[in-house]
């Protein structure tokens, strides 16, 4: 998988610089939006009845005449009071000429000068009040107002596109060979291992059995701490070979996860009844005699031979196979002929 991860990365970084030659070009310059700019005093003043400008269109960095006018009787501050909310006006205390062909004043005019440095349309207006006219400032090299032709983008050098056509066609098919011949070769030798089968259930019962036969006996006869030890056996051997979770189950909890489980209940209600038996007896005052905890271990040794599983084509260590079969010979508890089960 790795040459082919590197080719897809290789195809990929191919491929941007053609996606980027074929991206669409971008948008056409827009004219500028008409900007306002706002006049006001800095303290308190009179609000003027007529604000205009000297001129329709200015050069950039210009001045440009405002005459403020004000009604009879009103006391406008000096020019030098006046403020403005935008940053590309700049007020020029010095030009103050008044421009020429404006009417006689019937009340208070001040004059003031802004260079501006913006271009584009733009309005003036006193506080909050409707906008005057528009004005144009254009550029002082060249024509501001005329858009530019838009030129067809210029293609990313070096490389032609036709060789990176080529190129992504050459991948393409180096990439489709490796898969044919990464399936066409078939899993590798050795990639999957079966895992091993697990042993039949009876082997490890046969050898807790056959220890328990060999255990040394209390010298009192009581074998009530036996009989704990033969429902311990017991219970594993449900679990492995009917996959119940007998080792936490009651009696009574085995055989209805039996039945749940689907088993026979001819092959469930012996150890049920066993199992019953030894945990009542281990748990009451009187003592179990030998002979009949014997009689409870030669009782499981039949229940086992009834339901366990001989192996025949499981592979198995021949040593344990060896080892578990003495092991229940050495029982010598029963004489019944063996009986093979369905499988665990």
């Amino acid at each position: 998988m790795r040459p082919l991860l590197m080719a897809g990365l290789l195809v990929l970084i191919l491929t941007l610089p053609a996606v980027a030659q074929m991206a669409p070009p971008p948008p056409a310059p827009a004219l500028p939006d008409t900007a306002v700019a706002r006049l006001s005093w800095s303290g308190e003043g009179p609000t003027p009845s007529v604000v205009q400008t000297s001129a329709q269109a200015s050069d950039f960095g210009g001045a440009v005449l405002v005459v403020l006018e004000f009604p009879e009787g009103s006391r406008p501050g000096a020019a030098d009071s006046l403020v403005v909310d935008v940053d590309w006006l700049e007020q020029v205390p010095d030009l103050t000429a008044e421009p020429a062909g404006l009417p006689a004043a019937t009340g208070p005019r001040v004059i003031t000068a802004y260079r501006i440095y913006r271009l584009g349309p733009w309005r003036l207006a006193w506080g909050d009040a409707e906008p005057g006219p528009v004005r144009f400032v254009t550029g002082r090299l060249e024509d501001a107002s005329s858009l530019i032709p838009v030129r067809i983008p210029r293609t990313l050098g070096g490389i032609p596109f036709w060789v990176l056509i080529v190129a992504e066609a050459v991948l393409l098919a180096l990439i489709l060979l490796l898969i044919f011949l990464r399936l066409r070769r078939g899993p590798r030798e050795g990639a999957c291992e079966d895992r091993p089968l697990a042993d039949p259930a009876w082997y490890a019962a046969a050898m807790a059995l056959s220890n328990l036969q060999a255990k040394p006996r209390d010298p009192s006869g009581d074998g009530r701490q036996d009989l704990d030890v033969l429902a311990g056996i017991l219970r594993r051997y449900l679990h492995d070979r009917f996959l119940i979770n007998a080792e936490e189950m009651t009696a009574m909890e085995i055989r209805n996860a039996g039945a749940t489980a689907g088993w026979p209940v001819l092959q469930i209600r012996g150890f049920v009844r066993l199992i019953d038996h030894c945990d009542t007896a281990r748990y009451a005052p009187d003592p179990v005699p030998h002979h009949a905890l014997m009689g409870r271990m030669r009782e499981a040794s039949e229940l086992i031979a009834g339901v366990r599983v001989v192996p025949r084509w499981s592979p198995m260590s021949a040593g344990d196979r060896v080892e578990a079969d003495t092991a229940w010979q050495s029982l010598d508890l029963t004489s019944s002929p063996e009986q093979e089960g369905s499988a665990c």
